[in-house]
């Protein structure tokens, strides 16, 4: 009786030696690294081996902590495990690594720094698949955040840049948006009410387009004309349509050989590139 009573202790500091040794095994040989770097480098690794931020926990210096959780939270597409990061800007830059999408809106709000939270959502803005009302989020950086709408297909948001229709940001914020300006089924200048933007909006519609017909429409002459040369490099027809006489034959030298109509030829003023130019309609005939 004495034996089996003094087996039972015996038994039960076994098996808890037995789970104690199970835990251990989940970080292999890194208690018997040497130098601290090694072993926080050791724990690190198994961690997002092993896909457990608990591990993280082994670590005692909270920069390699951090460092820890927040490429586990990156590997595991986690932000919620940034809230477990000890300082306030490592988990915002956290947050802010694991914006990827125009859904993440709530990565972005939970940022604590207003400014780099301005900046989340401004690099949201930037994509096309997110919806201008996120610059209603954005405290200190509006501007930025219409600018970088309007360059996705938005150009009426530059009328909130600046402070006035010649104000430097917002002629600059038309300028950016006019050159990234992309063919759509819906047309982006409609809310552009500034008489001059609008009529480079469209313009720069009928440029993205590759339409002479669109840009012939555009009615102030300067702007239509070299929206013609513009796109002349892709159908050299459009220089028939450019109404400075100038213009229309420096565009008929350059873009003759994309053009198809023959009459183009009687604006080459070159005699040699002119006959080029009659030679290769009649090979093409």
């Amino acid at each position: 009786m004495a034996d089996s009573v003094c087996f039972a202790p015996l038994l039960v500091v076994a098996l808890v030696a037995q789970f104690t040794f199970s835990c251990v095994k989940r970080l292999p040989d890194c208690e018997a690294k040497k130098r601290n770097s090694e072993r926080e480098t050791c724990v690190i690794v198994a961690a997002k081996k092993a896909k457990d931020p608990q591990l993280c926990q082994q670590l005692l210096s909270p920069k390699q902590h951090d460092k820890c959780l927040s490429e586990l939270a990156w590997e595991l597409a986690a932000p919620t495990l940034c809230a477990g990061l000890f300082t306030p800007m490592r988990r915002d830059e956290c947050r802010r690594r694991l914006v990827k999408t125009a859904d993440d809106l709530a990565a972005c709000a939970a940022i604590e720094n207003s400014w780099l939270r301005d900046g989340c959502y401004v690099s949201l803005a930037q994509r096309p698949d997110t919806a201008s009302s996120v610059c209603d989020r954005v405290t200190s950086r509006k501007a930025a955040c219409y600018r970088a709408r309007a360059a996705n297909n938005e150009p009426a948001l530059c009328e909130r840049v600046g402070s006035g229709p010649q104000s430097f940001a917002r002629l600059f914020c038309y300028r950016e948006a006019f050159k990234s300006l992309r063919s759509s089924d819906f047309d982006p200048c409609i809310g552009v009410t500034d008489a001059a933007r609008n009529l480079e909006c469209l313009a720069a519609r009928a440029r993205a387009a590759r339409s002479a017909e669109q840009c012939a429409r555009v009615a102030l002459p300067e702007i239509a004309d070299a929206c013609l040369e513009a796109i002349a490099f892709a159908d050299g027809d459009a220089c028939l349509r450019i109404q400075d006489a100038g213009r229309r034959q420096l565009c008929a030298w350059r873009n003759w050989s994309q053009a198809k109509a023959p009459a183009i030829c009687e604006l080459v003023p070159e005699p040699a590139a002119q006959k080029s130019c009659a030679d290769h309609f009649v090979v093409g005939e």
